[in-house]
């Protein structure tokens, strides 16, 4: 009986040691069926070791089913190239992320910067693709690199190539 007894204190103080600090977000899990995270809560995506991109929000709450959706407050995505630098960064005031396909809906006040051209676009609703490493939108946008304008009702982000397909453009240059 004492033995049983060594044995289950061990195994709680071996627990206990194990543990997580609470103060380190990249050691947070992903959000489980109806759980809210908050407070600068974030997930990252990594291929063979190297950051792909990471989402960073305020709120992360997932669904109390198994679909794989999380919704997201004041949305933060950093997208990362193969040297490790920010490439690309869009902010919305929501989303909605798919845990399944990695696709992410960006809806208010959607903000995307490419840092290496220095330009940004401006638009309502956006959707990343993951798997076409994508960002469309079908709403107006507008892109702006340093003095030049084009507004269009709609566009396609290659995140590869930092080509910009815009549907019925107009601006200035």
């Amino acid at each position: 009986m004492k033995t049983k007894y060594i044995l289950y204190v061990t195994f709680l103080f071996l627990l206990a040691a194990c543990g997580t600090p609470e103060n380190n977000q990249d050691e947070v899990p992903a959000p489980g069926p109806g759980q809210v995270f908050e407070k600068g809560m974030s997930l990252t995506y990594t291929d063979r070791g190297q950051k792909v991109w990471e989402i960073r929000a305020e709120t992360l709450s997932q669904q109390d089913d198994d679909t794989g959706i999380v919704k997201a407050a004041d949305v933060k995505i950093s997208f990362y190239s193969t040297h490790g630098d920010i490439d690309h960064i869009i902010t919305s005031d929501r989303g909605t992320i798919s845990l399944k396909s990695n696709d992410v809906i960006l809806e208010g006040n959607v903000i995307m910067e490419s840092v290496p051209e220095k330009t940004v676009i401006y638009t309502e609703r956006a959707h990343y693709k993951a798997g076409e490493d994508q960002v469309v939108s079908r709403d107006p946008v507008e892109i702006v690199r340093g003095t030049s304008f084009a507004r269009g009702e709609g566009m396609t982000v290659n995140l590869k190539t930092n080509e910009i397909t815009m549907i019925k453009p107009h601006g200035k240059k």
